[in-house]
């Protein structure tokens, strides 16, 4: 509303001074404010806009000094969440001078924040153990909507790898009408930029130094959409680091090996272990001669006697734990569970690497144009011979299986003098399929269906069952399973979870189930509905706006046998179908059994990113099975 009250102002002033007609002034400036004020009821229909969203950064004295600055429209009572603020620092990000008030709707302050209303408090994730990382948290509220919520405040950063790392969004579901970064540095200080969807930067030259300047907003928010990329990729972003830094040891991004060296540097002193724990495992690997059958025992024992911990202290959580603490505590993040590991295999004489990835269920590739820290977990990398072990020495998950939380991206391998990259391997159709074997009995006196079901499962849902199964009780496993993996419109009679050795990579889940919707009596007729697949639900192509990012394959193989009563027959003719596409294959056999029909089904979506301009044949693949699916019926007589 700001910007339009500027923009009608104007105009208004422009008729004026070239319009002497005052009944003609007066109809334009009828029109306009009628054609603005429908604009900005139109942009209320958001709970929420951020009108302004503004960063300076200094650099002074080795420091960043950073002031920020923020006002959110808030348009209804959805759009108070966004009065909710948090602002994070820890002891190498200072904050200070915290202001916020209230405006009106015309601009006028009609309530401050009160300095006794800001909350301090540890900001510790679930899964955390400590964190040295607060929040300064405070509300602001009015009960005449639309207000806007003005707030701002400065940092002092210390230590830093990044200058900046400029998202100028609150929230994809609300859009930013106007963006400004500024940073000023020395003119003896060499930086490195990315940028994308922003406004090329300026680049002023003063007397203290260099200052650039970049515009942006985000007025198209973006919905959430089945299979969509990471989300940083699709919003307007700058990225900043200094070619020098000192982070506890000078170090430097001019190149990937630099960086490297300086992560090596850092951790190289951190091995040692005490003589007790060095006893101990070289009793469990006594008599064991072959290389990965050592690795593979002592991951176990790692696996056995310590916990996850997220700790994010010293060094803002670059430098993990000595390997002496983790042996001593029993626990550690990913940094030290992964140094003390690498400590561990030194000891029986197996080199190993501390290797840095970006862990997510969705792959974000490393921009290796643009040395810095673009990294959120740590594993091991263990070169044998024609062979390499990728440990993830914080999962109790099988040896050597990275997961889909790690597979098939960009690992730093972090190594003296000679730091690189790496691809870890990505999942085969055959890690990832979920295969169902279903019996399919039906009752025609009672019109209820009986269902068997023996299925075996890898890839993520291995993971997460396992997952549930080593974590929850039985009553919080069992919703799960109903949640996710039984047939919908069923009732679940009884349920099996079992795993199976520590080692594998699949898990056994089976149920006895009733159904009285899968069957459908018509005089003497009776339908049974195919079972089919439970796969993603793509938006229809006019409505899809991001591209989709499959991060590893979809494969489902189900062999369904359905019992026919005796004295009925099947009358319609079921043949056996098949769909080849770019992005997939789907097949769907027919035979005869001693019961009945015997259905094997089979689908495969291959992983990879496709952009909107295949979305529509993507998505008519997608599409075609789910008819095929839907069609497909046994009638019996």
């Amino acid at each position: 509303m700001f910007i339009c009250k500027i923009y009608l102002k104007t105009i208004v002033r422009q008729i004026n001074k070239t319009h002497k007609s005052t009944d003609y002034k007066r109809l334009l400036i009828f029109i306009i404010i009628v054609t603005v004020q429908f604009s900005i009821s139109f942009s209320r229909a958001e709970d929420a806009e951020v009108l302004m969203y503004n960063t300076k950064i200094k650099f002074e004295n080795g420091k960043l000094k950073k002031s920020n600055n923020y006002e959110i429209r808030i348009n209804n009572r959805k759009g108070e969440k966004y009065t909710d603020i948090e602002i994070p620092f820890s002891k190498l990000n200072k904050v200070k001078q915290i202001e916020a008030y209230i405006e009106d709707n015309s601009g006028n302050i009609i309530k401050k924040l009160k300095t006794t209303s800001i909350i301090t408090k540890s900001k510790i994730s679930d899964f955390s153990f400590y964190e040295d990382n607060f929040v300064k948290v405070f509300s602001l509220k009015h009960v005449v909507y639309p207000y806007v919520l003005c707030y701002k405040y400065d940092e002092e950063i210390s230590s830093f790898l990044y200058i900046e790392n400029w998202i100028p969004v609150v929230d994809t579901d609300i859009p930013t009408l106007n963006a400004i970064l500024e940073v000023q540095v020395p003119h003896n200080y060499e930086i490195y930029f990315k940028s994308q969807k922003v406004e090329k930067e300026k680049i002023d030259t003063l007397e203290a130094g260099l200052n650039y300047k970049w515009s942006a907003n985000y007025l198209n928010t973006i919905d959430e959409e089945e299979c969509s990329p990471n989300v940083t990729t699709l919003l307007p972003k700058v990225t900043i680091v200094p070619e020098k830094f000192k982070f506890e040891l000078d170090g430097s991004f001019s190149s990937w090996k630099n960086y490297g060296d300086w992560q090596y540097n850092l951790i190289e002193n951190l091995n040692y272990l005490p003589k007790e724990e060095i006893d101990k495992i070289n009793s469990l690997v006594a008599g064991t001669r072959e290389p990965i059958e050592k690795i593979r025992i002592l991951y176990h024992y790692l696996q056995d006697v310590t916990r996850y911990v997220n700790i994010t202290i010293e060094t803002g959580g670059m430098k993990p734990y000595p390997a002496s603490y983790v042996a001593t505590n029993k626990y550690g993040d990913c940094k030290a569970l992964t140094n003390y590991f690498k400590a561990i295999l030194e000891v029986v004489g197996i080199k190993s690497y501390y290797t840095k990835v970006y862990a997510d269920d969705v792959v974000l590739n490393i921009d290796k144009e643009f040395p810095s820290q673009q990294f959120n977990h740590v594993i091991l990398n263990v070169p044998l011979g024609n062979d390499t072990i990728w440990l993830d020495c914080t999962s109790k998950g099988p040896f050597n299986y990275l997961g889909t939380f790690t597979q098939n991206r960009d690992a730093f391998v972090v190594d003296k003098g000679n730091s690189h990259f790496l691809r870890t391997p990505a999942l085969s159709k055959n890690e990832v399929v979920s295969s169902r074997n279903i019996h399919v009995k039906l009752n025609k006196n009672s019109g209820d269906t009986e269902l068997s079901l023996k299925n075996i499962y890898r890839g993520y849902s291995f993971e997460y069952l396992s997952n549930i199964a080593r974590l929850l009780n039985e009553t919080e496993i069992k919703k799960k399973i109903i949640d996710n993996f039984v047939i919908n419109n069923v009732s679940l009679i009884n349920y099996q979870l079992t795993p199976s050795h520590r080692d594998s990579t699949y898990i056994s889940l089976t149920y006895n189930a009733l159904s009285d919707d899968l069957c459908k009596k018509y005089g003497n007729e009776i339908i049974i509905k195919l079972l089919p697949f439970t796969l993603p639900v793509f938006e229809d192509p006019k409505y899809r706006e991001n591209p989709v990012q499959i991060s590893f394959p979809i494969c489902k193989i189900d062999t369904i046998e359905y019992s026919i009563p005796e004295n009925y027959t099947v009358m319609n003719k079921l043949s056996n179908q098949s769909i080849n596409s770019d992005f997939g294959t789907y097949s769907l056999k027919v035979n005869k059994s001693s019961l009945g029909v015997e259905i094997i089904k089979e689908i495969t979506v291959k992983a990879g990113n496709y952009p909107l301009e295949v979305y529509r044949k993507f998505y008519e693949f997608m599409d075609e099975v789910s008819k095929l699916e839907a069609n497909t019926c046994i009638i019996i007589n």
